[in-house]
């Protein structure tokens, strides 16, 4: 029952985002109420309120009671995020997905390399060491350890991608690795984070120091790798 109501949502979420984006809606478009919708789609309250949830984590549409449900307010990057989540929905697209943030991960290097700042570079060794010291002054596995270290993984991939330069490229990326996490709860440590993991970030800034390009792609790819053997 849990997995059809899943099924139900998401489907639901899809196409939703589809009217959005096909029919160009405007920000603050109704969308209609939690029982119209229900009503319209032929689900439960239950699986509107998934959708709708889901929905509202990615900023695509904004609900308040006695209003219903609307387009939320954005700017470029949003309407992107809005075209771009009914395309990698479900996990059947999950391949699609990995593929992609490999390629964006890996093609932003040469650029990161050449074009980081020293405050960027020292940013990077410092993640990196914050994410080595967690790792291994560990006593076991957590949901916290693993919220730690995602939050400086995350942060420690947006400085390269700040580093490449391009606004656009660099808030793709937040909005891809926002997808990754807050949709399938595959964030980038969903497996328990290991020492091997946390010594690429290091060797990744150290690639960085020394503006070695070809050094610092072969790293990225080795560590990015085992994303694209994760599908289902």
């Amino acid at each position: 029952m849990t997995m059809q109501r899943n099924t139900l949502s998401r489907n639901m979420a899809d196409e939703l985002c589809r009217e959005i984006r096909q029919q160009r809606l405007k920000p603050g478009t109704q969308l209609g109420t939690e029982a119209d919708l229900a009503k319209r789609f032929g689900v439960s309250r239950t699986v509107v309120r998934e959708a709708i949830g889901n929905l509202r984590g990615l900023g695509v549409v904004t609900s308040r009671q006695g209003y219903g449900l609307s387009v939320a307010d954005g700017d470029v990057m949003d309407t992107v995020s809005k075209a771009f989540v009914p395309l990698v929905a479900g996990t059947q697209r999950w391949p699609d997905l990995c593929h992609l943030r490999y390629v964006l991960e890996v093609g932003s290097v040469p650029l990161a390399v050449a074009r980081a700042t020293v405050e960027q570079v020292e940013r990077l060794r410092e993640l990196a060491d914050e994410m080595l010291k967690l790792v291994r002054k560990r006593k076991g596995d957590s949901l916290e350890l693993r919220r730690q270290i995602a939050e400086r993984e995350i942060a420690f991939h947006q400085v390269v991608f700040d580093a490449a330069g391009g606004r656009l490229t660099s808030q793709f990326h937040q909005v891809l690795v926002g997808y990754f996490d807050a949709v399938y709860g595959h964030g980038p440590h969903s497996a328990p984070p290991n020492i091997k993991d946390m010594q690429d970030h290091a060797k990744l800034a150290d690639a960085f120091a020394a503006r070695d390009v070809a050094a610092a792609v072969e790293i990225m790819a080795d560590h990015i790798q085992p994303m694209l053997e994760t599908s289902p």
